[in-house]
């Protein structure tokens, strides 16, 4: 014995039989009176009276019909439908059981046909009404169950019972008060949660009606306001001893003016034209018109920035945008979810048995949610300065480059000219993009270049060699460098470290025994030699906007530089230094 969701027994003999089908006389008929026509105030709140009394027809009536007539609520509604009928239906097992998954493929062969598409699209017809109706077309092949056609049911073929409003029967002879319950694992049925509440009282039409009816007003009074103003008053002028046989004439021809746009009139007769000036009227309805319809936006979309967003416009309506995208999603988890209910659960207990509820294979309809292609170029040189390996081929995948032929001239950005400072390619002051490997940080030489012999890894015998006042200079330079990667400001002594750690990257040579401790105890009081010269260069990097706004500059600040201490001090340290030469020539 086999039981739906809701417990009701399943009876197999009427699931190849059609069950709501329409008639020429019976209480399912496909033509229905227009409601629309003529909508007032007191005939719309008779409407949706009727709706909270259980009698739902003429709403249902009304709902199809705003789509038909009003352009703009056909476009957002069709906007939010096809932002969810577009999506691609994946079903996957709960398990790794071979079970499961011969469960899972069988499942996947049925929902790729056509028929599967043709349901989602029919499903999302609940956003408007509240609810919609797919009868299933089963196929019997032996022990095999298929569906072989979603047939959409209209609407007004159903009711809501009388005692809660909630649960949803077939219009039916059999019981034209209450109708009769839906047979289990004949329909698909979906009701997407839009609001607390009633099902038929959640569907967007009827949040949109009063939209609606208003906006009938302001047209029809708009077009009449164009009828009148729209053209010139033609005021025929005639003698006084004019006969009525000329009278009849001139009023012939004024009157032709409108539709042929010429005429004849007897000489002595006069046709004025009188050109109408509104004040401001046509402004009236257009605003109203255009009011109505912002508020229809928000209703269906959640937002107007899709449908009356300023072109090129940023900030606000990027926000608005991704409300879209929540109600979006939230459809298509519950479509999805009516789905696994009404469609998957049936073919796996009609071909396989009932099954416990974690054993049903899942369904989801697939958001791909784009890569932000942009906020990846500026996280991944970061990583990468420290050492994160990434495939060339990863990257270009993703931008949707090919891989470079061998030989192919290759573009190269602004960072490929060389330095004038010394650093590799791409350098630029601390702080901005190009800037070049932090000193003791692992970096990635520029392509189709050698790392130069300074920068590669110390020898054994030198890393032991290392002394703690180094290791610890190190520790504080990487921390400075994570200050001006996350923006910090730098104080002007972490600063001067930096821009001496630099330099001595980009002049480091082997050492030298006395010659290197010599130019150690030269620069042992660096702050106070280098910060005269290195202050107005800082100054002037901060203030610049462009590497090449610097480059201009940088002749004016270096009248500025004051290198009168750094100069004595070195002038005094080579003097000793060629001596120390000298006592080590040979005689």
């Amino acid at each position: 014995m086999i039981y739906d969701s809701h417990g009701n027994k399943v009876e197999t003999k009427a699931l190849t039989q059609e069950l709501a089908g329409p008639s020429m006389t019976g209480m399912r008929q496909a033509w229905y009176d227009s409601v629309a026509s003529g909508l007032t105030p007191e005939y719309l709140a008779a409407v949706l009276l009727a709706v909270d009394q259980g009698d739902i027809t003429n709403y249902l009536t009304l709902a199809e019909e705003m789509e038909e007539r009003d352009l703009h609520y056909r476009s957002v509604l069709s906007t939010r439908k096809l932002a969810v009928s577009g999506l691609n239906l994946v079903v996957a097992a709960q398990s790794d059981d071979p079970k499961d998954i011969e469960r899972t493929d069988f499942v996947k062969e049925v929902c790729q046909g056509e028929a599967m598409t043709t349901l989602i699209a029919d499903q999302l017809d609940a956003l408007g009404k509240g609810f919609s109706v797919s009868e299933i077309m089963w196929d019997r092949t032996g022990d095999r169950w298929e569906p072989a056609e979603f047939k959409h049911r209209d609407a007004r073929f159903f009711q809501f019972d009388r005692e809660t409003g909630d649960v949803l029967r077939l219009r039916d002879a059999a019981d034209m008060v209450n109708g009769i319950p839906l047979a289990p694992f004949k329909f698909v049925t979906h009701r997407p949660h839009l609001k607390t509440g009633l099902t038929i009282r959640g569907g967007l039409a009827r949040l949109a009606s009063v939209a609606f009816m208003c906006k009938g007003y302001s047209l029809r009074d708009w077009l009449a306001f164009a009828e009148v103003f729209g053209m010139p008053l033609r005021v025929g002028k005639y003698g006084l001893g004019a006969s009525v046989a000329q009278k009849a004439e001139l009023l012939r021809a004024v009157s032709s003016i409108g539709t042929d746009a010429a005429c004849i009139i007897p000489d002595g007769m006069l046709i004025e034209f009188i050109e109408n000036k509104s004040s401001g009227g046509d402004a009236i309805f257009q605003g109203l018109a255009e009011y109505l319809d912002k508020q229809v936006s928000k209703g269906v979309l959640g937002q107007t920035a899709s449908t009356e967003g300023t072109p090129g416009k940023l900030g606000g309506d990027d926000s608005q945008e991704n409300v879209r995208d929540d109600i979006r999603d939230s459809d298509a988890k519950q479509l999805a979810a009516t789905i696994r209910r009404d469609v998957i659960r049936p073919l796996i207990d009609l071909n396989f048995g009932s099954r416990p509820v974690r054993e049903y294979p899942s369904a989801r309809l697939e958001i791909e949610t784009p890569e932000d292609l942009e906020k990846l170029s500026r996280s991944l040189p970061p990583f990468l300065d420290r050492g994160l390996p990434v495939e060339i081929t990863t990257i270009l995948d993703k931008f949707g480059l090919p891989t470079p032929e061998p030989g192919a001239k290759l573009l190269k950005g602004q960072s490929a000219a060389p330095s004038p400072f010394g650093f590799p390619p791409g350098a630029g002051r601390p702080g901005v993009p190009g800037s070049p490997p932090v000193p003791g940080e692992p970096g990635e030489p520029a392509a189709e270049e050698e790392p130069p012999e300074e920068e590669a890894a110390p020898a054994e015998e030198d890393q032991e060699k290392d002394t703690e006042l180094q290791r610890e200079k190190r520790a504080a330079v990487l921390e400075i460098m994570q200050k001006v990667r996350r923006g910090q400001t730098l104080t002007a002594d972490e600063r001067q470290l930096l821009t001496l750690a630099y330099m001595e990257r980009a002049t480091k040579t082997p050492r030298q025994d006395e010659i290197d401790r010599l130019a150690d105890e030269a620069l042992g009081d660096w702050r106070k030699m280098m910060d005269p010269i290195l202050a107005p260069v800082l100054e002037h990097a901060r203030a610049s906007g462009s590497y090449g706004e610097f480059l201009k500059g940088l002749e004016g600040v270096m009248a500025k530089m004051d290198s009168g201490e750094l100069a004595k001090r070195l002038a005094v340290k080579t003097f000793m230094a060629r001596g120390l030469g000298d006592g080590r020539d040979e005689p």
